[in-house]
């Protein structure tokens, strides 16, 4: 308990500490950026960029490594137990590591790619309030306020419409990989229960390879739900190395 309360504490000081110098990084070259920059960009996709995106970011770079090479260690762990117990049934179990991959490939960038859109309308979205809430008096002035609630409405509707498309390709993959470690975990008990049958194998070898084979393929199942969270940070990265990249005019 020790232990685990000390590396929450590190991660959360390294995490927030990356995360307040790449913000004041971005918000420094921002300054530097000319007005013709300004004009072009939205006010609201900036100041997402400046919060969101580096919070996305963080949990990339920080959270998300300590998570996969922990439960990596843990499969490489279970894994050599199992080939000390049945290296064949071993071999049927580790076919399931190029499967998933696979699977990320397919998966991993049409959710780049739904994650971008839709932090490019929750961009659209801020500042669209931002705008009107800061000229709310001439909004109100001029009877605006019905105009401007069913324009932030059609933004509205649109980013909720990028946001579904992420999560159901999100649910897509978890469901493949989820059938994907089913069929492999069934063909291991078929073959298992063949040699039990054969005599090759004891029942209970085959009830503890079992478990080892659970022990494994939990830590498998959260590495590659984590590809959304992977998603996210990337597509966070792209939109802040994208701002970064562009040259300061202003010394």
């Amino acid at each position: 308990g020790a232990l685990y309360l000390s590396q929450q504490v590190l991660i959360s000081k390294i995490g927030q500490r990356a995360a307040t110098d790449i913000r004041l990084d971005l918000y420094r070259h921002l300054q530097s950026l000319s007005f013709s920059f300004h004009d072009r960009r939205r006010t609201g996709d900036l100041l997402m960029r400046l919060t969101n995106d580096v919070r996305f970011l963080r949990d990339f770079i920080v959270t998300w490594p300590m998570v996969v090479v922990s439960d990596l260690l843990l499969m490489s762990a279970m894994a050599l137990m199992m080939v000390l117990m049945n290296w064949r049934l071993t071999l049927l179990a580790l076919s399931i590591v190029p499967v998933l991959w696979l699977l990320t490939r397919a998966y991993q960038r049409p959710m780049r790619r739904a994650i971008r859109t839709q932090r490019k309308r929750e961009g659209h979205l801020a500042t669209m309030a931002s705008q009107a809430l800061g000229a709310i008096r001439v909004v109100q002035g001029f009877r605006r306020e019905r105009y401007e609630i069913e324009r932030f409405s059609a933004e509205n509707v649109g980013s909720l419409r990028s946001g579904l498309r992420a999560t159901r390709l999100e649910a897509q993959f978890r469901w493949a990989s989820e059938l994907a470690v089913a069929c492999v975990t069934a063909v291991i008990l078929g073959v298992g229960a063949r040699q039990v049958l054969a005599g090759a194998l004891s029942p209970g070898d085959l009830l503890v390879f079992v478990y080892y084979l659970r022990a494994f393929s939990g830590p498998l199942r959260r590495i590659s739900g984590t590809s959304e969270r992977a998603a996210r940070g990337v597509a966070a990265a792209e939109r802040m190395l994208e701002t970064l990249d562009t040259k300061p005019t202003v010394t």
